[in-house]
């Protein structure tokens, strides 16, 4: 094995899965979703965490920035998400999966999302 297959091999291990990148953010978003409930939407601070981990783009192709997760992947991203915040995690899940139009146009994920 290469040292540049060797070092590919091993920064891979050492980037967290989303479900694990998810379970870790389970504490954070029940802190805040108390304040997600009472506002009737996610608060910034919620949003902030969301796409801090990367999930506001998770079903988005990897050529445009996101995480090109599967399907099963963002059931259960948004499975463990609502287990902290039902609002997040439904929120989170809403979000990501988008797939390309009719035409197979991927103009959806061309701009960051609002």
């Amino acid at each position: 094995m290469s040292a540049t297959a060797e070092m590919s091999s091993l920064e891979r291990r050492s980037v967290p899965s989303p479900l694990d990148t998810a379970q870790a953010l389970r504490e954070v978003l029940a802190w805040h979703a108390a304040a997600d409930d009472d506002a009737r939407r996610l608060v910034p601070a919620s949003v902030a965490a969301l796409q801090d981990a990367g999930f506001l783009r998770l079903g988005a192709p990897v050529e445009f920035g996101g995480v090109g997760a599967d399907l099963r992947t963002i059931a259960q991203v948004g499975a463990e998400l609502t287990r902290g915040c039902g609002a997040c995690g439904w929120g989170a899940s809403t979000r990501r999966v988008r797939r390309p139009d009719r035409r197979g146009s991927w103009s959806a994920w061309s701009r960051p999302p609002s």
